[in-house]
């Protein structure tokens, strides 16, 4: 049986959005993309289980939906880019994310662009990483 992406789950991929919006505060207050190990990783996830099951929510959402692994910082991540210094030095201090992604996404055109922007990224970011 294989197994099933979990990402694919729509209550899974919310719950990564929100999660990902903690991600975003620790890089701008570390300028690293991840958690520097697991016991870290492991106590977020606690720590956003527990809100989880505050709101009255499974409180197995974040063990089904969520590897604590997948957040912890290792060098066969993207590029090999595990901080701020690492992304300016492989994509430069500027990319099309800065002049497509506002934040406020509500006009669907700027929405459509900063994903396109994104993909651009993702295309340049799988380049850096070779074959």
């Amino acid at each position: 049986m294989e197994s099933e992406d979990l990402t694919k789950i729509p209550c899974c991929q919310t719950l990564l959005s929100l999660f990902g919006i903690s991600l975003a505060q620790h890089l701008k207050e570390t300028s690293l993309f991840q958690l520097p190990n697991l016991p870290t990783s492991i106590s977020c996830l606690q720590n956003f289980q527990s809100k989880l099951s505050s709101l009255s929510l499974s409180p197995n959402l974040v063990s089904y939906c969520f590897d604590p692994l997948q957040f912890v910082i290792s060098p066969n991540i993207c590029a090999n880019i595990q901080s701020t210094s690492d992304w300016v030095s492989k994509l430069g201090k500027s990319t099309v994310l800065d002049s497509a992604c506002r934040p406020d996404l509500s006009d669907l055109s700027s929405c459509g662009g900063c994903v396109d922007a994104g993909f651009a990224i993702q295309k340049m970011l799988l380049a850096a990483d070779g074959p």
